[in-house]
């Protein structure tokens, strides 16, 4: 079975071409500005988001420990 990278660009993360996570900038919650899809195990994301894409969890202090909202396709 194949791990899939993460990979990201400036404001979102993505397993193959599917976008999984988001960054959003005009919300009233400035400590959930990432936000990632419907149906991932947030903790696991998290982690995996930290460990493949450090800049963009640097970017928005993303740690393993960050819960995040969900967003729907």
């Amino acid at each position: 079975m194949k791990t899939i990278t993460y990979t990201s660009d400036l404001y979102q993360v993505y397993a193959g071409k599917k976008v999984i996570a988001r960054a959003y900038f005009n919300t009233s919650i400035p400590h959930h500005r990432v936000r990632i899809l419907q149906g991932m195990n947030r903790r696991e994301t998290m982690i995996k988001i930290c460990h493949d894409c450090p800049e963009f969890a640097k970017e928005y202090d993303l740690t393993p420990e960050y819960y995040p909202y969900l967003f729907s396709k």
